[in-house]
């Protein structure tokens, strides 16, 4: 890996500590709802277990295919489809029957799982190494905040919804505005250095052959 000419540690932490916390707040919504909301669906309350797994071992395994998407297009780009994944899982759940939920969980954890692979790799390019240990764990803590946040919002916005799975609506515009922000965000990160290019070796230069050498007269 090739040390980026130019780095923007803030706004890289900025980056990856909104899509760590939205993607976590994302991932905890059923856990939060699922005592008011699945009454109201016919299901048990207990059935959130199931919508976790799911999305647990799909973030499993996009959390093992994302070093190799972000070697090829870059942890900007990977964390672009990480919040799509999310926000379209979130819009899905919004149908509320348990075929969509199945569905939306294999999205949501999908997108969750290829969080960390590319915050890191971010990070990486970007935190001064004098306190990249500060910055990789500042970026952690979007996981505690983001449960945080949905413990706080969604109970609120439960009572307001009258234990319908409107909650879910809340997720896609702010995932979405997480999107729209790694778009903006592709050009700084290719200018200094965040794409599939600057990940590959650099390459060697090649020994002159040294010259023949000429007989003894």
């Amino acid at each position: 890996m090739t040390v980026n000419p130019v780095t923007r540690p803030l706004l890289a932490l900025a980056a990856t500590l909104s899509v760590q916390t939205l993607g976590s707040m994302v991932l905890t919504i059923p856990s939060v709802i699922a005592p008011a909301v699945a009454p109201s669906l016919g299901l048990g309350a207990d059935r959130v277990g199931l919508f976790v797994g799911i999305a647990y071992f799909a973030a499993m395994l996009s959390g093992l295919a994302s070093g190799g998407w972000v070697a090829r297009v870059g942890a900007v780009a990977v964390s672009r489809a990480a919040m799509a994944a999310c926000a379209f899982g979130a819009f899905v759940a919004i149908a509320g029957s348990p075929l969509p939920l199945a569905l939306a969980a294999v999205l949501v954890g999908t997108g969750y799982g290829m969080i960390n692979p590319s915050s890191t790799s971010l990070l990486g390019q970007h935190a001064p190494l004098s306190n990249r240990g500060l910055f990789f764990s500042l970026k952690q803590t979007g996981v505690p905040l983001g449960v945080a946040l949905s413990g706080l919002a969604m109970p609120w916005d439960c009572t307001r919804s009258a234990g319908s799975s409107r909650p879910w609506a809340r997720a896609p515009p702010a995932c979405c505005s997480r999107w729209r922000f790694g778009r903006r965000s592709h050009d700084w990160s290719r200018a200094s250095g965040d794409d599939h290019a600057s990940e590959a070796p650099p390459r060697r230069n090649r020994p002159e052959p040294a010259p023949p050498r000429r007989p003894p007269a």
